[in-house]
């Protein structure tokens, strides 16, 4: 593991009710804890509009795991082992304001983990709430930190070239770039259909492709992931 995975880690789930969070985000998580390739002290923590609370969010989330995940069936030992120190805040993720009540929970929730622990941000939302949700947690001051905050953005990041840039402004507003992974899972798709146009998701202000096969060539692509389409329920 590098020192960044070993360290102490909150990983705060925003949409953690939802069906991201259910059928990907955390079925691929408990997958790396049962590999243990998560750091050996990591804690979960929700959030989201749900009524729910800790208990409940965990039994959603293993079903999630026993239908969607990849790996054997969560045993009461692993699981119980992955969700020790679960917990679940209700939040409004479209009110900036809501989110000043976050530094004093997650600070709970991190009790009995070292001083030093680096949070990690997962926006397991749509779309229109990437910007609501990080200028919460930026006016809270939770990503201010640049060594020990990240924030990761999933799906399409806006609908064209001009949101995209709304969307992104407001991230790079409130944190560095080293502190953003972007994740588009709609990427492939798009290179299948418009292989000579530019992508509206890549961040601006780099090298600045001129076409998407610079942008998936080896000097612009760090990573790939081959997959098959999932199957539909």
């Amino acid at each position: 593991m590098s020192p960044a995975t070993q360290r102490p880690t909150l990983f705060v789930l925003l949409g953690a009710a939802g069906d991201l969070a259910r059928r990907l985000v955390v079925p691929a998580l408990f997958a790396l804890h049962r590999s243990r390739m998560l750091p050996p002290e990591f804690r979960l923590v929700g959030l989201d509009r749900a009524p729910l609370d800790a208990q409940a969010l965990a039994e959603q989330l293993r079903e999630g795991c026993v239908r969607f995940g990849r790996s054997a069936t969560p045993s009461n030992g692993a699981w119980e082992a992955f969700t020790r120190g679960l917990a679940y805040q209700y939040l409004d993720l479209s009110d900036p304001d809501a989110y000043r009540s976050l530094p004093a929970f997650l600070e709970e929730s991190a009790q009995g983990l070292p001083a030093t622990v680096q949070q990690v941000f997962y926006l397991a939302t749509p779309a229109f709430l990437f910007a609501p949700a990080t200028a919460g947690l930026g006016s809270a001051g939770l990503v201010k930190d640049r060594a020990l905050s990240r924030l990761v953005v999933e799906k399409p990041i806006g609908s064209d070239l001009a949101s995209f840039h709304e969307i992104d402004g407001v991230l790079r507003s409130w944190l560095d770039e080293s502190q953003i992974f972007r994740m588009d899972h709609y990427l492939v798709d798009a290179w299948t259909r418009y292989p000579a146009v530019d992508f509206p998701n890549y961040p601006p202000g780099s090298w600045g492709p001129e076409s998407a096969e610079d942008l998936i060539s080896r000097d612009g692509c760090s990573w790939l992931a081959p997959s098959l389409p999932e199957p539909q329920p």
